[in-house]
């Protein structure tokens, strides 16, 4: 992306927005009129042989064909020709062998660079780093998640040269914190952008009292080289030890916890910043404090956080089989399949092993993710969890209602009265429908949301589960209507023929209440309602046996589906 200024044959001096082409068979780089002149002349004048123009550009214009966002880094060609212009509108011209530009020594992004602090040279690509850290222990540079380099700029010992690399889609950085957490900690890193790939290298800070990350005022960042290729990033970069922004700066000669970070959200801000790592990326931290300008030997941290990650996802697996599985099937066995496994009370026996076994493995779920937050990097900060958005403030207040409801239903069953008991129905309606389906209810939003947490956004997963939430409440009604229908349809013809007669002899009549003299078998009669009772029992039950386990099978299916795909963001190290 070129811009310049060219004296005209005619006289005057034209402001250009340029574009290089690739190169021709002749090896050439021509320079060829932007289709879009993204440029605001202020002034521009030719005299004595010496050009001087000012314009303004903006940093993203809407030609993303032929203009570079100017929150990038790139290298900056200096150009000049000696040839005036001829051609209408008017172009840049061949710059000529005498001429060729000379390039700058770094990447330089136009909206932050400063001459404050002119930059160091850049490491040689095969310079050592004094200090890395990576995601495994076994593996390799180009081959970890996650690899930071640390050394001393061999030029200019004021300096620290930084390399970052990683597998993601959207950021790779570093955090320096004295705290052991995000908040107010000095993030160094580089992001790609969303629509043009390009990879700007940026100095970001996380203010006190909450995990945003944003922009530090001052870029005090010299980029060397940034990349992005097959969803991997490079970049390289140095950063004084001691910076003049004392605000948003730590200085480089102290001790701090290492915040490790990545994320897989490009950004789409101006200037760029790196955006939120999401529940599966939370940064890992350094077992120690680290000066970053004295540290000596090659070493490297493994800092993948196995036992966090891994125990987070079992909690997901644990409660999915507890509650969607045995939970919410062992519900759907009380409510629904009691008249067809009435010997020997088949249906209460399975209800309960089911409830039993949704208790135990709750309980055991429950447990996995305190463990969890005991190896993340936040540890002993919020407590017991980790309650830094209000997602997880409400996944987690909900997780302790269900798990109380869990608790409290077999509880208020040992107080059962007998079925014939005259007051059995507040026993009914306590145990079953507001303890019971309260409990289903929270199940299915909560698994949602922890579904959604896990996955850092509406992902594959949640929405499958949301497919078996829509699909479990649709099931339940259908299931309601059809066997309430087949077991009382029969019987609640007649009335519903007379309320029908009523309401249109009032409506239209006012007084018509004497024009229902049809009797029950005249309606039964006029209807052709001759249905035996037996063959209305086998109805009804064949569709429990038929609704149960066509919803079993795409239940269990999906869940499968599910827990598989929780399995798999496991870390391989």
């Amino acid at each position: 992306d070129v811009l310049g200024c060219v004296v005209q044959i005619s006289g005057g001096v034209a402001i250009v927005d340029a574009w290089n082409v690739p190169a021709t068979s002749e090896g050439l780089n021509n320079d060829v009129r932007d289709d879009i002149q993204n440029v605001c002349p202020h002034s521009a004048s030719y005299s004595n042989g010496r050009i001087q123009c000012v314009f303004s550009r903006q940093i993203i214009t809407n030609d993303t064909a032929q203009d570079v966002p100017m929150n990038g880094s790139y290298y900056l060609l200096y150009g000049r020709g000696k040839s005036l212009t001829g051609s209408s509108p008017p172009v840049l011209t061949y710059h000529g062998a005498q001429s060729i530009p000379s390039i700058s020594d770094n990447l330089i992004e136009p909206d932050t660079a400063s001459n404050e602090h002119p930059c160091p040279s850049s490491p040689s690509p095969s310079a050592v780093y004094r200090f890395t850290a990576t995601s495994s222990s076994d593996c390799v540079q180009s081959s970890c998640d996650y690899f930071l380099g640390i050394r001393t700029n061999d030029n200019d010992p004021t300096y620290l040269d930084f390399m970052l690399e990683g597998s993601t889609l959207g950021w790779v950085g570093i955090g320096f914190t004295k705290t052991g957490t995000m908040e107010a900690a000095d993030v160094l890193g580089c992001i790609v952008h969303l629509t043009s790939s390009v990879v700007s290298i940026v100095d970001d800070w996380n203010i006190a009292g909450g995990h945003y990350d944003v922009r530090d005022s001052i870029q005090n960042v010299c980029p060397h080289s940034a990349s992005y290729s097959n969803g991997r990033i490079q970049c390289v970069f140095s950063r004084q030890i001691i910076t003049n922004d004392t605000a948003q700066d730590v200085p480089m000669n102290g001790s701090y916890y290492l915040l490790y970070g990545r994320g897989d959200s490009p950004t789409d801000s101006s200037p760029p910043a790196l955006t939120n790592h999401g529940a599966q990326l939370i940064p890992p931290i350094s077992d120690g404090m680290v000066d970053p300008a004295t540290i000596q030997g090659n070493r490297s941290e493994n800092r993948g956080d196995e036992v966090h990650s891994v125990m987070v996802r079992v909690h997901g697996v644990v409660m999915t089989v507890a509650f969607s599985i045995f939970g919410v099937i062992g519900i759907f066995f009380a409510a629904w399949m009691k008249p067809v496994l009435v010997q020997n009370n088949w249906w209460f026996q399975i209800h309960r092993a089911m409830m039993i076994s949704s208790l135990l493995l709750g309980v055991f779920g429950f447990m996995c993710i305190f463990v969890a937050h005991q190896h993340s990097p936040f540890r002993g900060h919020y407590g017991l969890v980790s309650l830094d958005n209000p997602c997880d403030i409400i996944h987690f207040t909900w997780g302790i209602a269900i798990m109380v409801l869990l608790v409290a239903n077999p509880i208020i069953a040992l107080f059962r009265c007998k079925p014939n008991a005259p007051r059995r129905w507040i026993y009914n309606l306590i145990h079953g429908v507001i303890v019971g389906r309260l409990f289903e209810l929270l199940v299915l939003a909560n698994s949602c949301l922890g579904f959604y947490l896990l996955g850092g956004g509406a992902c594959a997963m949640f929405y499958i589960y949301l497919f078996f939430c829509i699909f479990t409440v649709v099931t339940n009604i259908i299931i309601g209507l059809a066997v309430s229908f087949a077991s009382h349809g029969s019987e609640d013809l007649p009335a519903l023929v007379r309320t029908i007669q009523l309401c249109g002899s009032v409506c239209r009549y006012g007084r018509g209440y004497a024009k229902l003299d049809l009797n029950e078998e005249d309606i039964r009669s006029l209807l052709g309602d001759t249905t035996d009772k037996k063959d209305m029992k086998l109805l009804t039950m064949a569709i429990r046996w038929v609704t149960f386990c066509f919803y079993a099978v795409i239940s269990v299916t999906a869940l499968l589906i599910v827990i598989v795909m929780v399995t798999q963001t496991i870390p391989s190290s």
